[in-house]
């Protein structure tokens, strides 16, 4: 078993290496950085643009139509270095920061892939690595400052099905507009009055308040106060993903969404599905009753422009 776990560890290590590898040599990035995050889009479009089936052929009622793919992926790597200067406090407890001097790291990093089934419908998945904890083991500050530092602390690389869902677009007819490659969406054009369906396992936020400006710890600020307001927090998975299905009705100024999520039995644990996609297994993950263990959440987004400058209005229950 102990050689089993080491020839894993090894192969996690030997994976991450050559990701990392391939990640600096197509981008030019500083030596050194406090934070270090980078993706590899370049590398998704030549690879899909050689291997997927250019199904998709230019609109006129798209300008500038996005050539559609059938699949694509991109990798993303994130450290984040912190530590704290020491400091007198009246109290300190259990949950507090330590007043000495203390430096943690976290490590990420993602594998994501998507590929088209048929029409209007993908499937979508993220591989995950990660390995760290933040400062006093993410406890003692409020809005904690790493946004990367998941309350399910390791010393040595865990892995993680983070995501595997299918997303299925129904167009609505009128308008279209393009969607750019990105970590969780293939490049195409779409009309802009759809419903679109997500079931399986994702993150809540990857639908839902998805402000533009602080939304992501990786490329984005960090701190947790901005990348997600504390309706997220308590009812949570430790790794902040679960099971569950998402409906959006779309239309060119609005946006209605309702979503039905699993939540696990005690707050910041693990819900069941670890079991299967997370290593090692956790024999503590469980879900409660379907029935009367779960979070249910609705959004109605207004988006408008001010003298050109567009803003977005989102009422959240």
């Amino acid at each position: 078993m102990k050689k089993m776990k080491t020839m894993r560890n090894l192969l996690i290590c030997l994976a991450y290496c050559l990701c990392c590898g391939l990640l600096f040599a197509q981008t030019a990035a500083p030596a050194a950085q406090l934070v270090a995050s980078t993706d590899a889009a370049a590398i998704s479009t030549e690879a899909t643009g050689v291997a997927a089936l250019n199904d998709f052929k230019s609109s006129p009622e798209v300008e500038g139509a996005t050539q559609s793919r059938s699949w694509t992926w991109h990798v993303q790597s994130t450290a984040i270095e912190q530590m704290n200067a020491p400091f007198s406090a009246k109290y300190s407890g259990p949950n507090s920061l330590p007043t000495s001097v203390e430096g943690r790291e976290t490590l990420s990093l993602d594998i994501y892939t998507g590929v088209r089934l048929w029409r209007g419908a993908e499937l979508r998945v993220d591989m995950m690595t990660w390995q760290g904890f933040g400062l006093d083991t993410t406890l003692g500050i409020d809005d904690f400052p790493n946004g990367e530092a998941y309350k399910a602390g390791t010393r040595p690389p865990h892995e993680n099905i983070a995501r595997f869902f299918i997303r299925q677009t129904i167009g609505l007819g009128g308008e279209r507009e393009n969607i750019a490659d990105d970590q969780l969406d293939l490049p195409g054009s779409q009309n802009v009055s759809r419903l679109t369906f997500t079931l399986g396992r994702f993150s809540c936020k990857d639908i839902f308040d998805t402000n533009s400006y602080a939304n992501d710890p990786r490329t984005q600020f960090m701190n947790w106060a901005l990348m997600a307001n504390e309706a997220w927090d308590y009812p949570a998975d430790a790794l902040g993903y679960t099971t569950g299905l998402a409906v959006e009705l779309n239309q060119p100024k609005w946006t209605l969404r309702y979503g039905l999520f699993q939540v696990p039995r005690v707050s910041n644990s693990l819900t069941a599905a670890d079991r299967i996609f997370k290593w090692p297994y956790d024999n503590s993950a469980q879900d409660g009753p379907v029935f009367s263990t779960w979070g249910m959440v609705t959004e109605f987004e207004r988006r408008y422009n001010l003298d050109d400058h567009p803003g977005t209005i989102r009422f959240l229950t």
